[in-house]
């Protein structure tokens, strides 16, 4: 029997459809934020994270000292937020201000001696600190079937609207003797001195005679 005060969760729909893919959850939530604005029914998509991996990324070493610190840091905030709902109650700045201050010591004791008996307990077999995320290869925006022509319509006009033109590239220039960069080039039957090659004659019969 479900109970009346938990939090109800709207099932994928089992005829849903994917309407478009996004490689980060950025753009997917770009994509249905749009949708929204353009006065969708969100109410029938879903982003659905897909080939998801756990990575747990080491942060550093753990030993007794560091998790004594740990424990006393963490004591600390708790006392000071008992020691603040105290002195709610407390007449008087002084009063006020030993009650927590006295707690955040109590809180800094009780957090080292958690800490190290914590410590204790995983017997060296966790000796370092790590934070842990779960990432999605990809992310796919799903969306009932009735309104996935009218879905996939409005996107096609956001990715049409994005794109960006290719640019066509410059025609590669000729390269010029230094000399004559800067003046400008006259084609030859323009020039008033230009003089057409002459062929090259041959020979006279007498020449070979006179010597």
């Amino acid at each position: 029997m479900t109970s009346p005060l938990a939090p109800k969760f709207a099932a994928i729909p089992a005829d849903a459809q994917t309407i478009a893919s996004y490689a980060s959850y950025a753009e997917a939530q770009r994509s249905v934020d749009y949708l929204s604005d353009n006065r969708f029914p969100v109410e029938n998509l879903a982003i659905v994270g897909a080939d998801l991996r756990s990575i747990e990324r080491v942060t550093g070493r753990l030993n007794w000292a560091k998790s004594a610190l740990y424990g006393a840091l963490t004591g600390v905030w708790i006392g000071l937020f008992v020691g603040l709902l105290l002195a709610l109650f407390t007449p008087g700045i002084g009063a006020w201000l030993r009650i927590v201050v006295y707690c955040a010591i109590w809180g800094a004791i009780f957090g080292v001696v958690f800490g190290l008996i914590r410590y204790a307990f995983t017997g060296g077999q966790r000796d370092f600190t790590s934070v842990q995320t779960i990432l999605a290869g990809r992310y796919d925006v799903l969306c009932a079937a009735p309104l996935v022509p009218q879905a996939r319509q409005m996107l096609e006009h956001v990715s049409a609207a994005t794109a960006q033109v290719p640019q066509q590239p410059a025609a590669p220039s000729v390269p010029q003797h230094p000399s004559t960069a800067g003046a400008p080039q006259t084609p030859p039957a323009a020039r008033s001195d230009y003089q057409p090659p002459q062929p090259p004659q041959s020979p006279r019969p007498d020449q070979g005679r006179d010597l």
